[in-house]
């Protein structure tokens, strides 16, 4: 009898144990489950979050990060922006002539070298021309292409030159800057804080002709195939983010914003006569302007003895 009641005991036990392992098996089960269920509700909607913000914001913030770098090198040197004729001067870099150096390459690859922003910063997440992405083959230290490697500024490979027939690296930034030579040089490449002077922006079409009729009011002659207008406008008409030297970022749905102007009163003429303002086209120098103070963005492929050449797209 007693042997009897202890083997039932400990098939009781035995029946116990193997409950509560069953008990867990199964909860760790609902568990996965559980969360396999909310994965596969909570994760759409994540990504679809991410891929429902506009590619304007995405290069606005390109744009920022680009122009931010630029306000902290100017920062110290002297409230200018990069040159790199003027950091290159004994040739360590690039064994060429002075001028010759102030590219879009080289302007962005020296803000690359120092860490202001990295190459991934200057292709635009809506870039519409396939010669442009990311370079990847960047050399922060000892760059095989410069003069003098283990003294050099930048990495003088940097390619920013998207009409180039077979480069020996691809074309690394989308965007437009100031024009950094002539009377804009001293006037609008460096931190002046003004709130009508544009550094960085898309990249836009190239403009021959623009008229401001007083009755009509603006007509520009541009290039309706250009690349850049399916960045964020249309056929028809230019869009794009703009960096501005008080520090802001607009969304311009008009390469003439309404609010910027250049006038025909030289800076010469102290009297208070009036003179026209006109809208300033930003990818468009305008020939009547005294003063060369209109905003000109532009892409330098390179510079000579007739001037830089700048390219559209």
């Amino acid at each position: 009898m007693e042997r009897s009641r202890r083997m039932w005991l400990r098939g009781r036990r035995r029946g116990g144990g193997n409950n509560r392992r069953g008990f867990t098996v199964i909860e760790g089960v609902v568990v996965v489950i559980v969360v396999v269920l909310l994965a596969a509700i909570l994760l759409p909607g994540v990504v679809g979050g991410r891929g429902r913000v506009p590619s304007s914001v995405r290069d606005g913030t390109h744009i920022r990060g680009i122009h931010q770098g630029m306000v902290l090198f100017a920062q110290n040197n002297g409230d200018k922006y990069p040159l790199p004729s003027l950091l290159d001067a004994d040739n360590f870099t690039i064994d060429a002539a002075a001028e010759n150096k102030d590219t879009t390459a080289n302007i962005m690859s020296v803000l690359i070298y120092q860490n202001f922003f990295t190459p991934d910063l200057c292709v635009s997440r809506a870039e519409a021309n396939a010669a442009i992405r990311v370079d990847d083959k960047y050399e922060f230290t000892a760059p095989k292409t410069a003069a003098n490697p283990a003294k050099a500024l930048w990495d003088p490979g940097f390619n920013a030159d998207f009409t180039a027939t077979n480069p020996s690296r691809i074309a690394g930034f989308s965007y437009a800057h100031q024009m950094p030579f002539g009377p804009r040089r001293e006037k609008k490449w460096n931190n002046s804080f003004s709130s009508n002077d544009a550094i960085v922006a898309n990249r836009g079409p190239l403009v021959t002709d623009a008229t401001n009729a007083k009755k009509n009011g603006l007509e520009i002659a541009f290039n309706r195939d250009s690349n850049t207008l399916l960045i964020h406008g249309s056929r028809g008409a230019w869009e794009g983010n703009v960096a501005y030297n008080d520090n802001s970022i607009q969304f311009e749905t008009s390469m003439a914003p309404e609010t910027k102007f250049w006038s025909e009163k030289p800076e010469s003429d102290t009297s208070n006569a009036i003179f026209p303002k006109w809208r300033d086209v930003l990818f468009f120098d305008e020939k009547d302007d005294p003063n060369t103070a209109n905003n000109f963005l532009v892409n330098v492929k390179k510079v000579g003895e007739g001037g830089p050449e700048v390219i559209w797209d």
